[in-house]
């Protein structure tokens, strides 16, 4: 349907570069013009053409009800992501804002490996 409604645009073109060449003593311009016009509007039938046969032949529908995109039932899927996730370092709350609780057990944690590696080098408080 568009591009019938492009093929009538060209027409309108036409038309009004008609009215222009019978007024205009240069119509030379006008003319070269209006063979432009024509040459697109040719192109524009040929693509009106074959999108009309296209699609006047039977379209193969798909019916995508049934699918889900994925690789197994609903219920076998369900918890599999959570299975073997581990969050990465940058999504994870960061030491300083953690519960203290949590964040003492991590220092102790990174201590710890660092025992093994060499000596700690923590800075201890002035004054403790």
């Amino acid at each position: 349907m568009k591009a019938l409604c492009c093929v009538a645009g060209d027409a309108l073109d036409l038309t009004v570069l008609e009215q222009k060449a019978r007024g205009d003593a240069r119509s030379g311009c006008t003319t070269a013009a209006m063979g432009v016009v024509l040459g697109v509007s040719a192109v524009d039938v040929a693509c009106a053409r074959a999108l009309i046969c296209n699609s006047q032949a039977s379209p193969r529908l798909r019916h995508y009800r049934e699918r889900t995109g994925f690789p197994k039932p609903a219920q076998q899927m369900r918890g599999a992501a959570r299975a073997n996730f581990q969050p990465p370092p940058d999504m994870r709350v960061p030491l300083a804002l953690r519960p203290l609780r949590q964040s003492m057990t991590a220092v102790s944690r990174r201590t710890d490996r660092r025992a093994c590696h060499g000596p700690a080098r923590l800075a201890r408080p002035s004054g403790l």
